[in-house]
């Protein structure tokens, strides 16, 4: 078993172990397995360029179980095992039937580290897949009295774009004659067979992402997943679709992805305006986090379609800057409401006075995502733009107006939150040593990332290119 196949197993492994253990000890066992989850994606990027994986599944189908490390997901396997832990030290006192809940958040994570080192395009569909159930399971079991009801709105929305997609590996095979979905064996296909396939891939992705007018399942699960699975949700699964924007569009779709660039730069476009305004107006702190992740994917999306390196190497550091910042904040309304308070805005104010340390992690998680010089998001966005205005300057002028929204929206969800005057005679608990072991690690790489881009993942990524 190599290192590649480990960082699948290990999850799975583990999230089969926290179905049959008890309650009371099923937190602290997920949260070792994702520890360890993470110290192997750590190993594997210092060890530097390894070895594919390869092994017969469904040869007959094209579909071998082929695993490696790609600059575009190399990021994301360092990330979610750390969304991941974060979201199990912050998980609700008292939760019941916790053993399948942690059990759930594990076979999420096993699904995300197969999609991001798949190497074939059928086992990255059985992994984009996969990574549905223990969604559904969470938010319809977990999510409250809307749980259900959000739950079944992302499967319908979810089915949308993947039957389609399952459509485009079956016509791939044939057109392939069966000689492999391998991404190197789909790499120079016909322009024309390009472009007859590409809406049945792009499909799929900008609804996992999503982007407008897509993205009807995202508020209604933000809203009612509890805080610390929709972290994981929006910090990690929902990267699933921008890496197959990279690694599917882009990889093996160039030319369609060129010719049909101008439509996704226009539904990108209007996911960073409708995002950014409706982030001003929504009541909750849930709806400013859902809005604020359509508008910053939505940018990340027309910097994919870009074609410039410079967008496309920004897209990848904004895949994980995003995760850092919004799955982070996640976490901070998991601890509000841990704490009994309402996430409704007109609720809350003065917070920083009761709870002075949670009010500064939020603080620096709020000013990255909000692009503040020095953070993470800085030069994720600054590349990004760059990349868009060498492909297109009014693009990028009308795409920043995202990044001035986002300081809007932002300061709104940080001052509505822990400045104002305090309410009268409530006083909660600051940070427990488990919330500070769950969120401090995302608050040093907010820093990391944005004084040492070049240290960080873009060093990563130029080691595989």
């Amino acid at each position: 078993m190599t290192s590649l196949s480990a960082m699948i197993l290990l999850p799975l492994l583990g999230a089969l172990f926290c179905y049959q253990t008890r309650d009371r000890n099923a937190v602290a066992t997920a949260r070792v397995v994702a520890l360890l989850s993470l110290l192997q994606s750590l190993w594997a990027l210092v060890d530097g360029p390894r070895q594919p994986f390869s092994q017969p599944w469904l040869p007959q189908l094209g579909i071998n179980f082929d695993l490696a490390l790609h600059p575009a997901g190399l990021a994301m396997l360092v990330l979610t095992p750390l969304l991941t832990w974060g979201a199990l030290g912050l998980t609700r006192p008292g939760l019941e039937r916790r053993s399948e809940y942690c059990g759930h958040l594990l076979m999420l994570l096993a699904g995300l580290q197969g999609l991001f080192l798949a190497d074939n395009l059928g086992l990255f569909y059985v992994f984009f897949e996969l990574i549905l159930l223990p969604t559904l399971l969470l938010v319809a079991r977990w999510g409250g009295e809307r749980g259900r009801a959000a739950a079944l709105k992302f499967f319908l929305y979810t089915l949308m774009g993947s039957l389609p997609m399952l459509l485009g590996i079956l016509a791939l095979g044939f057109q392939t004659g069966g000689n492999g979905l391998a991404f190197g064996q789909l790499a120079h296909l016909p322009e024309e067979l390009q472009q007859s396939l590409f809406w049945l891939f792009a499909l799929a992705f900008l609804v996992k992402l999503p982007v407008f007018p897509l993205h009807g399942w995202q508020i209604d699960l933000y809203r009612t997943a509890p805080a610390p699975v929709a972290a994981v949700v929006a910090g990690a699964m929902s990267k699933a679709g921008a890496y197959g924007l990279l690694r599917v569009l882009v990889g093996i779709f160039p030319e369609a992805t060129a010719h049909f660039a101008p439509v996704v730069a226009g539904l990108a476009l209007i996911s960073i305006l409708h995002g950014g305004v409706s982030a001003l107006g929504a009541p909750c702190l849930r709806g400013v986090l859902a809005y604020s992740s359509l508008s910053h994917l939505g940018l990340l999306s027309l910097a994919v379609v870009s074609g410039t390196g410079s967008g496309q190497s920004g897209a990848i550091l904004q895949m994980f800057s995003h995760g850092i910042c919004t799955g982070g904040l996640f976490l901070v309304v998991a601890a509000l409401e841990n704490r009994g308070f309402s996430t409704e805005i007109k609720h809350l104010s003065g917070l920083a006075r009761s709870t002075p340390q949670l009010a500064a992690l939020a603080l620096v998680l709020t000013m990255g995502s909000l692009g503040c010089p020095g953070l993470c998001s800085f030069p994720a966005e600054l590349s990004m733009l760059l990349g868009i205005y060498t492909a297109s300057p009014g693009l990028a002028l009308l795409a920043s107006a995202g990044v001035v929204l986002a300081a809007w929206y932002g300061l709104r969800f940080y001052q509505g939150t822990f400045n104002g005057p305090a309410q009268d005679g409530l006083r909660h608990a600051d940070l427990n040593e488990s919330e500070w072991v769950a969120m401090l690690p995302l608050v040093l790489l907010c820093f990391g990332v944005g004084l040492f881009p070049d240290l960080t993942i873009l060093q990563w990524t130029r080691a595989l290119l």
